[in-house]
């Protein structure tokens, strides 16, 4: 049996639930409905840092592809439509572009993590208005009354060895000039050593654990995968937590170890292992790996909890809870999906071939 806590609206009460098991009645697709990309062909087609996808109020598929700074926009059998934006620094251009999100209007915004600003464009082509932050920060969501909310990591690396960072979730009204920290929380972690020349150098820190967040109407969800705990911040009434689950975290063993090392050091070209070598040898590995590594609310206001997957791992599985905050099951998806948007028949996202060749997959899911 595995306990769990939750914070209700209407209170606080602990109960304990076996490990829920998936109803019949729930199941995602195994191959895709939607498929886009291609190893070659025409350029709308290539895919290149990608860096979510939605599905519009005109059922067109929304693809942020950082690569080429642009929003491509095709329809439900996965052809093209029509891009807008391009890579620059006027009105409706990016030089990077991080994400596309949804406007109550039907509109697009787009995000540019580098110059720290959004453009919006209707579905139809037309930039409608550019608009530039005023912190150094890049919106990941937009909260029920219109305001755009991010996360910032900050920390100070002293000397080497584990950084554990703090997240702040900011809160900025559309044309304001001021910025609301709604909370501070326990975010990531990052490595510093000292590089052959003597200078400080950041490197990745394995089983390292990362913040993840969702967003939800004016609500905030957090965790960073320390426990199993997530908290809720609510732009109006506070901070809380929404689910918090007593279980042991993963152990990383031996074995582990050297399939991260194996891993690691084939995903890099022959000339950079060597150093990548001295790097596995300095950097500590944690005694347990973080308990999930991302969270999402789909359309029916579900929380939807990814377990944590090592880099030698692509296997995808998900705790979901309802708004409530009741646990609902436990839900294999496809492997290596990156799910960006959950609706209530699909869940949209990113694959990666072997060759790092990106897709945009749509897959059905059925709950009934």
């Amino acid at each position: 049996m595995r306990a769990m806590t939750i914070l209700s609206g209407i209170g606080f009460c602990v109960f304990a639930t076996a490990a829920a098991a998936q109803p019949a009645s729930w199941s995602i697709s195994g191959q895709p409905a939607v498929r886009i990309g291609e190893v070659d062909g025409e350029a709308p087609y290539l895919f290149s840092r990608v860096g979510n996808a939605v599905l519009t109020a005109d059922g067109l598929v929304a693809v942020a592809n950082g690569g080429s700074n642009e929003i491509r926009l095709f329809d439900r059998r996965g052809s093209w439509m029509r891009s807008v934006g391009r890579a620059g620094q006027g009105p409706g251009e990016f030089r990077y572009l991080a994400r596309v999100l949804k406007l109550p209007d039907g509109s697009l915004l787009g995000v540019d993590a580098f110059q720290s600003r959004v453009s919006v464009f209707t579905t139809a082509g037309a930039h409608v208005r550019t608009e530039t932050m005023p912190v150094r920060a890049a919106p990941e969501a937009i909260l029920g009354d219109g305001s755009y909310v991010m996360i910032a990591e900050s920390g100070t690396p002293g000397q080497t060895g584990i950084l554990e960072y703090v997240g702040h979730i900011l809160r900025i009204q559309p044309g304001a000039t001021q910025v609301d920290t709604l909370a501070a929380v326990a975010g990531g972690q990052g490595y510093w050593m000292q590089a052959p020349n003597g200078s400080m150098s950041q490197a990745e820190l394995p089983f390292k654990r990362v913040l993840s967040r969702a967003f939800f109407r004016n609500a905030i969800y957090t965790g960073n995968g320390q426990e199993y705990a997530i908290a809720i911040h609510d732009a109006s009434s506070g901070s809380g937590v929404a689910v918090r689950r007593q279980e042991p975290a993963r152990r990383v063993s031996a074995a582990d170890i050297e399939r991260y090392r194996q891993v690691a050091l084939a995903s890099v070209a022959e000339n950079r292992r060597q150093n990548l070598e001295r790097v596995l040898g300095q950097v500590p590995f944690p005694e347990v790996m973080p308990h999930f590594s991302s969270l999402l609310i789909d359309s029916e206001d579900c929380l939807w909890v990814q377990r944590y997957q090592p880099n030698f791992d692509d296997a995808v599985s998900w705790d979901v809870f309802d708004a409530r905050g009741n646990p609902l099951m436990q839900l294999r998806g496809p492997a290596g999906l990156r799910a960006t948007e959950i609706g209530a028949d699909y869940i949209l996202g990113v694959q990666t071939d072997e060759q790092g060749v990106e897709y945009v997959v749509l897959h059905n899911l059925t709950r009934r």
